[in-house]
Protein backbone atom coordinates (compact mmCIF):
# COMPACT_ATOMS: atom_id res chain seq x y z
CA UNK A 1 0.00 0.00 0.00
CA UNK A 2 2.71 2.41 0.79
CA UNK A 3 4.30 1.48 -2.22
CA UNK A 4 1.00 2.48 -4.51
CA UNK A 5 0.37 5.54 -2.47
CA UNK A 6 4.55 6.94 -3.22
CA UNK A 7 3.80 5.78 -6.99
CA UNK A 8 0.53 7.77 -7.20
CA UNK A 9 2.46 10.58 -5.35
CA UNK A 10 5.71 10.11 -7.56
CA UNK A 11 3.31 10.22 -10.71
CA UNK A 12 1.23 13.41 -9.28
CA UNK A 13 4.34 15.22 -8.87
CA UNK A 14 5.87 14.27 -12.45
CA UNK A 15 2.81 15.30 -13.60
CA UNK A 16 2.63 18.61 -12.08
CA UNK A 17 6.28 19.54 -12.94
CA UNK A 18 5.65 18.72 -16.76
CA UNK A 19 2.29 21.00 -16.59
CA UNK A 20 4.48 23.50 -15.13
CA UNK A 21 7.10 23.62 -16.82
CA UNK A 22 5.33 23.33 -20.51
CA UNK A 23 2.94 26.73 -19.64
CA UNK A 24 6.22 29.35 -18.95
CA UNK A 25 7.95 29.61 -22.17
CA UNK A 26 11.12 31.14 -23.25
CA UNK A 27 9.07 34.09 -25.29
CA UNK A 28 6.96 35.01 -21.87
CA UNK A 29 9.86 35.27 -19.58
CA UNK A 30 11.48 38.51 -21.18
CA UNK A 31 10.34 41.77 -22.47
CA UNK A 32 11.65 44.48 -24.22
CA UNK A 33 12.03 48.21 -25.42
CA UNK A 34 13.84 50.99 -26.97
CA UNK A 35 15.03 53.87 -24.77
CA UNK A 36 15.87 56.95 -27.09
CA UNK A 37 18.80 58.96 -25.93
CA UNK A 38 19.49 62.62 -27.27
CA UNK A 39 22.24 64.65 -26.51
CA UNK A 40 21.40 68.89 -26.84
CA UNK A 41 23.17 71.10 -28.96
CA UNK A 42 24.78 73.60 -26.52
CA UNK A 43 27.05 76.70 -27.50
CA UNK A 44 26.77 79.40 -24.77
CA UNK A 45 28.87 82.28 -23.45
CA UNK A 46 28.68 85.04 -20.86
CA UNK A 47 30.85 87.64 -19.65
CA UNK A 48 30.31 88.27 -16.02
CA UNK A 49 31.31 90.88 -13.65
CA UNK A 50 30.93 94.30 -13.45
CA UNK A 51 28.09 96.15 -15.90
CA UNK A 52 30.63 99.04 -17.06
CA UNK A 53 34.40 98.95 -17.52
CA UNK A 54 36.46 102.18 -16.78
CA UNK A 55 39.59 102.27 -17.88
CA UNK A 56 40.73 106.09 -17.94
CA UNK A 57 44.72 106.88 -18.78
CA UNK A 58 46.03 109.08 -15.75
CA UNK A 59 47.45 112.49 -16.70
CA UNK A 60 51.00 113.53 -15.42
CA UNK A 61 51.79 115.07 -12.09
CA UNK A 62 54.85 117.51 -13.42
CA UNK A 63 55.47 119.56 -16.59
CA UNK A 64 56.85 117.38 -19.41
CA UNK A 65 55.88 114.03 -18.65
CA UNK A 66 53.40 111.79 -20.58
CA UNK A 67 50.27 110.52 -19.51
CA UNK A 68 50.38 107.42 -17.69
CA UNK A 69 51.16 104.68 -20.53
CA UNK A 70 48.74 101.68 -19.68
CA UNK A 71 45.70 101.19 -17.12
CA UNK A 72 44.62 97.24 -16.98
CA UNK A 73 41.08 95.87 -15.21
CA UNK A 74 40.93 91.79 -14.39
CA UNK A 75 37.76 91.87 -12.64
CA UNK A 76 35.73 90.35 -15.78
CA UNK A 77 35.56 86.83 -16.50
CA UNK A 78 34.30 84.36 -19.61
CA UNK A 79 31.93 81.35 -18.86
CA UNK A 80 31.03 79.09 -21.22
CA UNK A 81 29.21 75.89 -22.14
CA UNK A 82 29.52 73.86 -24.76
CA UNK A 83 28.56 69.94 -26.58
CA UNK A 84 30.53 69.01 -29.65
CA UNK A 85 29.19 66.92 -32.49
CA UNK A 86 31.79 64.64 -32.97
CA UNK A 87 31.56 64.81 -36.94
CA UNK A 88 29.86 68.43 -37.60
CA UNK A 89 31.50 70.57 -34.90
CA UNK A 90 34.49 68.48 -32.95
CA UNK A 91 35.29 71.77 -31.24
CA UNK A 92 34.67 75.63 -31.11
CA UNK A 93 36.32 79.00 -30.65
CA UNK A 94 34.92 82.64 -28.82
CA UNK A 95 35.52 85.45 -30.74
CA UNK A 96 35.81 89.35 -29.43
CA UNK A 97 34.99 92.36 -31.29
CA UNK A 98 34.39 95.79 -31.19
CA UNK A 99 30.15 96.31 -31.82
CA UNK A 100 29.90 99.63 -31.41
CA UNK A 101 32.24 102.90 -30.58
CA UNK A 102 35.88 103.16 -31.49
CA UNK A 103 39.17 103.38 -29.31
CA UNK A 104 40.28 106.85 -29.22
CA UNK A 105 43.27 107.94 -31.82
CA UNK A 106 46.29 107.52 -30.15
CA UNK A 107 45.03 104.74 -27.73
CA UNK A 108 44.91 100.67 -27.97
CA UNK A 109 42.39 98.99 -26.14
CA UNK A 110 43.20 95.03 -26.03
CA UNK A 111 41.72 91.71 -23.98
CA UNK A 112 43.76 88.46 -22.96
CA UNK A 113 42.16 85.64 -21.42
CA UNK A 114 44.27 83.82 -18.93
CA UNK A 115 43.93 79.79 -18.38
CA UNK A 116 41.23 78.10 -17.18
CA UNK A 117 40.39 78.44 -13.30
CA UNK A 118 37.02 77.07 -11.55
CA UNK A 119 34.57 74.45 -11.03
CA UNK A 120 33.86 73.99 -14.49
CA UNK A 121 34.43 70.00 -16.23
CA UNK A 122 35.44 69.10 -20.00
CA UNK A 123 37.96 69.84 -22.10
CA UNK A 124 38.33 73.34 -21.55
CA UNK A 125 39.69 75.83 -24.13
CA UNK A 126 43.10 77.46 -24.26
CA UNK A 127 44.07 81.54 -24.52
CA UNK A 128 45.15 82.36 -27.48
CA UNK A 129 46.85 85.49 -26.03
CA UNK A 130 46.80 88.99 -26.44
CA UNK A 131 44.45 90.79 -28.90
CA UNK A 132 43.76 94.16 -29.87
CA UNK A 133 40.44 95.34 -30.31
CA UNK A 134 38.76 96.24 -33.64
CA UNK A 135 35.72 95.68 -35.40
CA UNK A 136 37.09 92.50 -36.74
CA UNK A 137 36.32 89.14 -34.57
CA UNK A 138 39.28 87.90 -33.23
CA UNK A 139 39.70 84.43 -31.28
CA UNK A 140 40.19 85.06 -27.56
CA UNK A 141 40.17 81.00 -26.77
CA UNK A 142 40.31 78.22 -28.67
CA UNK A 143 39.65 74.40 -28.97
CA UNK A 144 37.05 74.20 -26.82
CA UNK A 145 35.48 70.66 -26.52
CA UNK A 146 32.42 69.54 -24.59
CA UNK A 147 32.94 71.17 -21.36
CA UNK A 148 31.35 73.82 -19.14
CA UNK A 149 33.14 76.33 -16.79
CA UNK A 150 30.80 77.22 -13.89
CA UNK A 151 29.02 80.64 -13.12
CA UNK A 152 30.16 83.73 -12.55
CA UNK A 153 33.27 85.25 -11.00
CA UNK A 154 35.82 82.60 -10.08
CA UNK A 155 34.94 80.40 -12.60
CA UNK A 156 35.98 80.33 -16.53
CA UNK A 157 38.64 82.81 -18.17
CA UNK A 158 39.48 85.72 -15.88
CA UNK A 159 39.97 88.14 -18.66
CA UNK A 160 42.67 91.24 -18.75
CA UNK A 161 41.32 94.58 -20.37
CA UNK A 162 44.31 96.84 -21.09
CA UNK A 163 44.15 100.77 -22.30
CA UNK A 164 47.91 101.84 -23.69
CA UNK A 165 48.94 105.27 -25.07
CA UNK A 166 50.22 103.81 -29.25
CA UNK A 167 53.15 105.78 -28.85
CA UNK A 168 53.63 106.39 -32.48
CA UNK A 169 50.41 108.21 -32.55
CA UNK A 170 50.91 110.40 -29.41
CA UNK A 171 49.70 113.14 -30.90
CA UNK A 172 46.28 111.81 -31.78
CA UNK A 173 45.32 112.17 -28.06
CA UNK A 174 42.13 113.98 -27.45
CA UNK A 175 40.60 114.30 -24.24
CA UNK A 176 37.36 114.79 -25.95
CA UNK A 177 37.50 111.80 -27.99
CA UNK A 178 37.20 109.91 -25.09
CA UNK A 179 33.86 106.94 -25.41
CA UNK A 180 32.93 104.10 -24.58
CA UNK A 181 32.79 101.11 -26.92
CA UNK A 182 30.29 97.56 -26.75
CA UNK A 183 32.27 94.26 -26.89
CA UNK A 184 30.48 91.29 -28.68
CA UNK A 185 31.66 87.89 -27.70
CA UNK A 186 30.95 85.13 -29.61
CA UNK A 187 30.93 81.25 -29.42
CA UNK A 188 31.41 79.73 -33.01
CA UNK A 189 33.43 77.27 -35.21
Amino acid sequence: MIRIVSLVILFFLSTFIKVSAQSVSPENNTADHTVAIQIPEVSLVNVTGNSVLQLSLVGPVEAGRPILNQVSDSSFWLNYSFIKGSSSRPSTNIYVRIADGSVPPGTLLSVSAKPYAGNGNGSLGIPSGNVTLTNIEQKLVQDIESSYTGVGVGNGHQMVYSLKVNQSQYQQLDFQSSQQVRLVYTISD
